[in-house]
């Protein structure tokens, strides 16, 4: 299985920052991303956008994973564009944004999706009093498709995305911090 970790997004709700490189709990959320992706496959892409152009340095560093630079016109056009040019299947997508993502939640879901018949399975926030309901961006493509189905699952706090600052408001309260911290902050001064 490869993985495929989306992290070209504008992040217009938070004001252009790029959310991957926040640090929550100590930690970049790329790199907690990365490291569940890991996890599951040895083929890891992160695809980044002319949006994120720290992101794409971030994980350069890394040496690890492979990068994938997207045209960030969205993201289903940008997934479309990945999976194109991997050209391979299955691929597991993640979401750059989650800092509570764990391998459990996305054992769960995938044992889930692998016995669904069809192509693109997505995992779906419902019933859900906690969490914000709707898509995750995780999802097990097992061939390009308009078959899919929705696995919903509520897990709190892994679930959690960061899309506003009233998210990055709640990430600092999981983790009990006064300030979850950009990392490229202090190149922006």
């Amino acid at each position: 299985m490869i993985s495929l970790i989306m992290a070209g997004g504008r992040a217009s709700r938070l004001g252009g920052i790029e959310k991957p490189l926040l640090r929550i709990c100590g930690k970049v959320v790329i790199d907690v991303v990365i490291d569940v992706a890991k996890n599951f496959s040895r083929e890891v892409y992160v695809a980044v956008s002319p949006h994120t152009r720290k992101v794409k340095e971030w994980v350069s560093s890394r040496g690890d994973v492979y990068i994938m630079e997207t045209p960030g016109q969205g993201y289903s056009k940008d997934i479309e564009y990945s999976l194109n040019i991997i050209g391979r299947f299955p691929v597991l997508t993640l979401p750059a944004d989650m800092p509570f993502i764990t391998v459990e939640v996305v054992r769960d879901f995938l044992e889930k999706a692998l016995k669904s018949r069809k192509q693109v399975v997505t995992l779906m926030v419902r019933n859900c009093n906690i969490l914000r309901e709707g898509p995750r961006g995780i999802a097990l493509f097992k061939s390009v498709g308009d078959d899919w189905e929705d696995i919903p699952l509520c897990v709190y706090p892994d679930l959690l995305d960061i899309d506003t600052w009233s998210d990055v408001l709640e990430a600092e309260h999981v983790c009990g911090e006064d300030m979850a911290v950009f990392e490229g902050m202090r190149d922006l001064k």
